[in-house]
C-alpha cells in the first residue's frame, strides 16, 4: 500500500491509535473537573502533557545511540513524581472549591 513497509505501516497505525486513546482521555480528564480552577489546572496540565511527550519523542528520535537511552531511563525515573504532584496539586484544588463552595452557601 503506497509503498510502505509492514514496520512503517504499523507505526502508523499504532502513533494514530495512541493520538486518539490520549485526545480521548484529555477530554474525559476535562469533563471530569468540578470547579472552574480544576478546569483550568486541567486543560493546563493536559497541554503541558502532550508538549512534554512531543519534546520526549523528539528528543529521543534525534539523539544519539547511547544518549537516547538515557533520557528514556530519567523520563521513567521522574514520571512517577510528576504524576503525584500533579494529582495531590488537582485534588487540593478540588478541595479548595468544595470549601469555597460550602462557604458560600452559609
Amino acid at each position: 500500500m503506497f509503498g510502505l513497509s509492514g514496520d512503517v505501516l504499523m507505526g502508523i497505525i499504532f502513533g494514530g491509535l495512541l493520538l486518539l486513546i490520549g485526545a480521548v482521555g484529555t477530554r474525559q480528564s476535562a469533563r471530569n473537573t468540578k470547579g472552574p480552577r480544576e478546569r483550568v489546572f486541567a486543560m493546563r496540565s493536559n497541554s503541558l502533557a502532550w508538549i512534554a511527550i512531543a519534546v520526549f519523542f523528539l528528543v529521543i528520535y534525534f539523539l544519539p545511540e547511547p544518549y537516547n537511552y538515557t533520557v528514556v531511563v530519567l523520563y521513567f525515573a521522574a514520571f512517577p513524581f510528576i504524576v503525584y504532584r500533579v494529582c495531590s496539586r488537582r485534588l487540593k484544588i478540588r478541595r479548595l472549591e468544595a470549601m469555597h463552595a460550602t462557604a458560600q452557601r452559609a
